[in-house]
């Protein structure tokens, strides 16, 4: 993997964080955008940030949840428009879901140097950095939906601020926000004691299937 020499980067990089199991990228992206945005997040927030996110130990986080924690909804972006965003000092946080992958990720880019490399955190499970070349950005992005975040105020700033100030809990704000998960204080079943979906037998399917049609002919009126 590419060495981050930090001479050639123009731009202050935080002590960000990297994900040690692998399904915690939700809040890891979160903690590691306020860092770019220079608030106080540290692994100790990681289980508030969790609770905004929806984030479900041994699942993961879902999109959609991760869009009510930032504020607003992903889009998608191409390499000219991802670049330019960089550039005029913004960052992102990516979805990526590559083809006959199951599960997707959450990576933040932090910045983009004058050779066009993008500055991404944890890209990779236990790697906080790392410099990805143009033909590698172009790839992740044909497979990934964007937060694109400025310098300007988000949500998850206001939240995160209640949060550390002690105004408000990250149950209620999640709550309030419409996330739904395990760590935000709502009663699910557990999935391992979830009853397994009983399968049809072919005779009962067909047998099923046999009586639809006689039903049919009697109302249209048809002779078996």
């Amino acid at each position: 993997m590419p060495h981050v020499d930090r001479c050639q980067i123009d731009f202050p990089i935080p002590r960000y964080l990297s994900q040690l199991d692998g399904v915690s990228c939700g809040p890891v992206a979160l903690a590691n955008y306020l860092k770019w945005a220079k608030l106080p997040a540290t692994i100790d927030n990681l289980p508030d940030l969790g609770q905004l996110c929806g984030h479900r130990p041994k699942i993961g986080t879902f999109n959609q949840h991760m869009s009510r924690a930032i504020g607003f909804r992903p889009s998608r972006a191409t390499w000219e428009k991802f670049r330019e965003h960089l550039a005029s000092g913004g960052s992102a946080i990516l979805s990526t879901r590559k083809p006959c992958r199951r599960n997707g990720h959450f990576w933040f880019a932090a910045g983009i140097t004058d050779d066009y490399r993008i500055l991404c955190v944890n890209l990779y499970v236990g790697k906080t950095l790392y410099m990805m070349s143009y033909q590698e950005a172009v790839y992740f992005l044909q497979y990934s939906s964007l937060w694109r975040f400025t310098c300007k105020p988000t949500p998850l700033m206001t939240k995160f601020q209640s949060i550390v100030s002690g105004e408000a809990s990250a149950n209620d704000l999640a709550l309030s926000s419409g996330v739904t998960g395990l760590t935000a204080g709502i009663s699910s079943v557990d999935i391992s004691r979830k009853r397994p979906a009983t399968r049809r037998s072919k005779h009962s399917t067909r047998r099923a299937v046999t009586q639809r049609l006689f039903h049919v002919s009697e109302q249209l009126g048809i002779e078996k």
